[in-house]
């Protein structure tokens, strides 16, 4: 039995492999698979909709939280001088001033202040605060460096409160008996 041999030395195997070899050029273009299509999309309901502005309200209330904390329980913040602890005003003082603001709450029982605005000049000022209703009252001043609370007034009493250095600034003036500032119990201090 003859045997062809190929020129380069290989049997009918390797001329039947390089006749079926892939190194023949052929001038047919090949296409890659086509990509599978994108799955649909589902519609988007109230539900989902509703669900992502919650979650935003959320983050914007916990980051304006987090500013408030930072900056001492403050809004809008306040400058670091004024609330700087060293320098605060926290209690009253027991001399009583020449200068005196005179504060009463209404006398009907209304939760009210006498006046809308109360005014002063900077320095030594003694608030004498009268109490001529039937409920009991309390004197409190927050502002700029300030926050001073005055024990409970009774009912038909008075009592002179007296803050030595106080700045020129804007101040609250309010009653901080449960309920009685959320009623409108509130006034302002304008000291130039």
């Amino acid at each position: 039995m003859a045997t062809d041999v190929h020129p380069n030395g290989a049997g009918p195997r390797a001329r039947r492999d390089a006749a079926a070899s892939p190194i023949v050029a052929t001038h047919a273009a090949v296409e890659p698979p086509a990509a599978p299509a994108p799955p649909a999309r589902a519609a988007v309901t109230w539900d989902q909709v509703l669900l992502g502005q919650v979650t935003f309200a959320l983050i914007v209330a916990l980051v304006f939280g987090a500013i408030a904390y930072a900056a001492g329980g403050q809004w809008p913040p306040r400058h670091a001088a004024a609330s700087n602890a060293a320098t605060a005003i926290t209690s009253f003082s027991q001399v009583t001033a020449a200068q005196r603001v005179a504060i009463a709450a209404d006398p009907s029982g209304a939760l009210k202040w006498d006046r809308s605005t109360y005014e002063a000049s900077a320095g030594d000022v003694s608030f004498v605060v009268t109490n001529d209703s039937a409920m009991t009252h309390s004197f409190a001043l927050t502002g700029p460096g300030v926050n001073v609370q005055s024990p409970d007034l009774s009912p038909h009493s008075s009592g002179t409160f007296t803050i030595k250095g106080l700045p020129a600034g804007r101040y609250e003036i309010a009653c901080n008996v449960a309920g009685h500032k959320l009623a409108g119990m509130v006034a302002t201090l304008v000291v130039k």
